[in-house]
């Protein structure tokens, strides 16, 4: 076997070279792919872990039996038990369901698919500046959100995926569906380390008659999680849509959960309440242990049900049916 010599400038005997070495390892003749540039990692961090590394050992843990005979209080209030079941099937559902950890975590499969096809060949976008982007509405909180973006992938005719990374700092958007029938909105940045995350998902059902709600369901739920501040949770939706409907806020540290709000019982909410929890065991706790670590001290706003079911024919349908546009398709070579 023999290969004819490549006259011209340094670069092109390099190619040559290096074609000619492959070709040599490989003891067989293929085409010059062999000497192509290779890709580079597009930088995404793993979004989910370091909500599971924060979160409270008693939520994520597996098989906890509740006793679920007392739903409320004499005062209207949820029974504590009844509360923390309600928010850990929210996050960890039994049945396996879907939930907002379980998204997070395809987000992040679908993110190292596209990172292993963007190490297999130069990706445009990846070299194109950052463009801001902002959901088509603010969030019911009155939140104007953003992300720095320069990659998108339409996954197919109505959901679509977009990221891009801004010095330390990871942004992605995805939609996915239509308010025709069912539609999820999620905006997330994190730190590139994984150190800590912040996530939105907007969630509307046009017919959510299985869940017992009548007409539209719409639901928002806002997380933050961080190595050196634990986790923070809020969420509300449209009366009915999920037990936590009604709106509630956590917050946690290694030891203790302190939650405030309300639970979705038979189509109307609880009154408003407060909880300490013990974060292994998931036993009450002393109210004094999460006051005195600062727990009932927010940083997120609260989501409230309110707020939701004002935005929620509006705001929520405009959010997740804007098409994500204006930053270069992932899927062009550089």
């Amino acid at each position: 076997m023999h290969s004819k010599k490549i006259n011209g400038t340094g670069d092109r005997e390099m190619k040559s070279f290096s074609v000619v070495k492959c070709l040599a390892l490989m003891g067989i003749w293929v085409n010059a792919s062999c000497g192509e540039e290779k890709g580079r990692s597009i930088g995404a961090p793993a979004i989910k872990p370091p909500v599971d590394r924060n979160m409270p050992t008693g939520l994520s843990g597996l098989n906890l039996w509740f006793n679920l005979a007392g739903e409320t209080n004499d005062d209207g209030t949820a029974t504590a038990t009844y509360m923390i079941a309600q928010v850990k099937n929210y996050l960890y559902p039994e049945s396996g369901g879907p939930s907002p950890l379980s998204r997070l975590n395809k987000i992040y499969e679908r993110m190292t698919s596209l990172n292993s096809r963007a190490e297999e060949s130069p990706r445009k976008c990846l070299d194109e500046a950052l463009g801001d982007y902002a959901p088509a509405a603010t969030m019911p909180t009155g939140e104007s959100l953003s992300a720095r973006l320069n990659c998108q992938e339409d996954l197919n005719e109505t959901s679509q995926l977009a990221f891009g990374v801004d010095g330390d700092r990871f942004y992605l958007v995805e939609k996915t569906g239509s308010s025709a029938s069912e539609a999820i909105y999620v905006l997330a940045n994190a730190k590139t380390d994984s150190s800590e995350v912040e996530t939105w998902e907007v969630n509307y059902q046009a017919n959510p008659a299985d869940v017992g709600a009548s007409g539209p369901s719409a639901g928002y739920t806002h997380i933050f999680a961080s190595d050196t501040s634990g986790i923070e949770v809020t969420t509300a939706g449209t009366l009915g849509g999920y037990a936590l409907s009604c709106g509630i806020h956590l917050k946690s540290n290694d030891d203790y959960i302190y939650i405030k709000g309300q639970l979705s019982i038979g189509g109307s909410c609880t009154e408003q309440g407060t909880y300490c929890m013990n974060a292994v065991s998931l036993d009450e706790a002393e109210m004094s242990n999460c006051t005195g670590a600062s727990l009932d001290s927010f940083s997120l706003q609260t989501l409230t049900l309110d707020a939701v079911t004002s935005d929620a024919s509006s705001k929520t349908t405009t959010i997740t049916d804007t098409k994500i546009s204006g930053f270069v398709d992932f899927n062009t070579d550089a």
